[in-house]
């Protein structure tokens, strides 16, 4: 599938320089750890759908909220706007990420604004 071609790629790309008994361990202990890690953040018990449609609400409640003001809170760019730009940025460098974010206008203008800042 493509998902363990991108995690075969991956595990190459980051073993490259290790001895090579690390090279091959990684090979089987990588894949293990992402998936416990992924599991302790919740998405190795949610369903991709579940994902998605929970991305969209979080999305929706931003663009709603950033309608009536430039910032999270106010009119002023505020710690609260560097944390959240920092969650988006994460998932806007997956590719169904950044399409679902393209969604939300008020969203996108807010993103812009505040990476230009931070």
């Amino acid at each position: 599938s493509e998902e363990e071609e991108f995690g075969a790629h991956w595990i190459k790309e980051v073993s490259k320089n290790d001895i090579w008994p690390l090279r091959l361990i990684a090979k089987f202990e990588v894949p293990r750890l992402h998936r416990n890690i992924l599991k302790a953040q919740g998405l190795g018990r949610k369903s991709h759908e579940q994902i998605v449609k929970e991305t969209k609400m979080h999305f929706s409640n931003l663009d709603i909220l950033l309608s009536k003001n430039n910032f999270l809170v106010g009119s002023e760019l505020t710690l609260a706007d560097i944390s959240v730009a920092v969650q988006v940025k994460a998932i806007i460098d997956v590719r169904e990420g950044k399409e679902i974010f393209n969604e939300f206008s008020h969203l996108t203008e807010w993103y812009k604004k505040t990476a230009q800042t931070i």
